[in-house]
């Protein structure tokens, strides 16, 4: 999900307000992007806008774009759950080649910032053409106005609540709502490199360090119209344990778990999971599995700090003390719960990845785009099918049969 021209979703996220083009700021400027410093990093800084007029030297030149019927946006207006930048993204997948997506997936962005090169006009202006049909509310500047003005206040006051001793969490999470779409620009954006992305976030929303409230907001990247959503979604990830359980038992990757606790179930499980649908593909340094990825169980002479700092990865980890709660590490930062949680882990482990908006480490690409597609319910486009993800879910739908 991670993959590919990320840029795209950034800019086009928030365009159901907007008409005029502007200078985009950050993602998508012609020149790069000033660097700013911590105090500067908030989302009230920060906004995405959108850019199809500006021709730069370094864009490519226009291409034969392939031919999108009415049963090809249906498709993608199902798949996108009507949210514009997921339109954008899958719309765009759609009208290029597979040719020319795998040559501009590491060299192409928007509008040719940061020495890249830009979209060819003709894919940028047909994208945001589409968009403007589908979604009219693009064409209202005032909406566009009246928008960051209530972002900005929402944030202000999320900010003053969180400096009291205790939140009432159903008020944090209704700003969390209303401050949805300025928040995920500032989070989607690149100023900030994705090694630094968990100190910088958790420190602009500090109620992101709650999993109620990460779990809230995977509900409103994927599904935001669902509140039902994350109820589901724990269904669904019981469902999955109970046939992947038997699925590692087949496969002989893992032993019947009656002799086993919860906990260590829940362990086990997530351990296995990368055997069960492998990336092969070869491992960072200093990783001696691709479990290790996901989850560590320390040694009772381990000490954290040190496992930390040799880890080749900042993406969300397990870390589980067999005498403290477990914790999740997000780069330097660590959040714990508690061990009778440690069942529904992996769904931490995902709601961080889209809250953070990590990309997919290579080595758990296809355990995490199973998931993904298995258990939170969120399609992968076609493109972003590695032939690892392919075979890996060919044998799980012929175990299910």
């Amino acid at each position: 999900m991670r993959a590919g021209i990320g840029e795209l979703q950034a800019t086009l996220r928030e365009q159901r307000s907007y008409s005029t083009p502007e200078r985009p700021i950050p993602r998508c400027t012609s020149t790069p992007a000033p660097e700013t410093s911590s105090l500067q990093m908030s989302p009230l800084a920060l906004s995405v806008t959108l850019n199809d007029s500006i021709q730069v030297p370094s864009q490519h030149a226009d291409v034969t774009l392939r031919d999108v019927g009415p049963e090809d946006h249906a498709k993608i207006h199902q798949q996108s759950y009507g949210q514009v930048g997921r339109y954008g993204c899958l719309l765009f997948r759609s009208i290029v080649t597979e040719e020319h997506y795998k040559a501009w997936s590491q060299t192409t962005n928007w509008d040719g910032a940061k020495g890249k090169r830009a979209l060819p006009q003709n894919v940028k202006h047909f994208v945001v053409s589409a968009l403007q049909r589908k979604f009219p509310a693009m064409g209202r500047i005032e909406c566009r106005q009246d928008s960051r003005k209530a972002q900005a206040r929402h944030y202000t006051t999320l900010q003053e609540l969180y400096r009291k001793t205790k939140q009432n969490k159903d008020d944090v999470a209704q700003l969390l709502d209303l401050e949805f779409e300025g928040r995920r620009a500032f989070i989607d954006s690149d100023a900030i490199r994705e090694q630094d992305r968990p100190a910088k976030i958790l420190e602009a929303y500090p109620c992101l360090r709650e999993i109620e409230h990460v779990l809230d907001e995977l509900r409103r990247i994927i599904e935001n119209n669902n509140s039902n959503y994350v109820k589901e979604l724990r269904e669904r990830w019981l469902e999955f344990k109970y046939r992947v359980t038997f699925y590692g038992v087949f496969k002989k990757a893992m032993k019947p778990p009656m002799t086993l606790s919860a906990e260590e179930q829940a362990i086990n499980l997530l351990m296995v999971l990368p055997t069960l649908f492998p990336s092969n593909v070869a491992l960072p340094k200093k990783m001696a599995a691709a479990s290790e990825a996901l989850i560590h169980v320390l040694l009772p002479t381990e000490d954290p700090d040190t496992f930390l700092n040799r880890r080749p990865l900042a993406t969300p980890l397990l870390l589980v003390d067999e005498n403290k709660d477990s914790f999740l590490c997000l780069g330097t930062e660590a959040i714990s719960f508690p061990k009778r949680c440690l069942g529904d882990a992996a769904l931490y482990i995902l709601a961080y990845y889209y809250a953070l908006h990590m990309t997919y480490p290579k080595c758990v690409a296809t355990v995490l785009s199973m998931l993904q597609t298995e258990v939170l319910g969120d399609s992968i486009h076609e493109k972003d099918a590695t032939p690892s993800f392919k075979r890996a879910r060919a044998d799980w739908k012929a175990f299910l049969e």
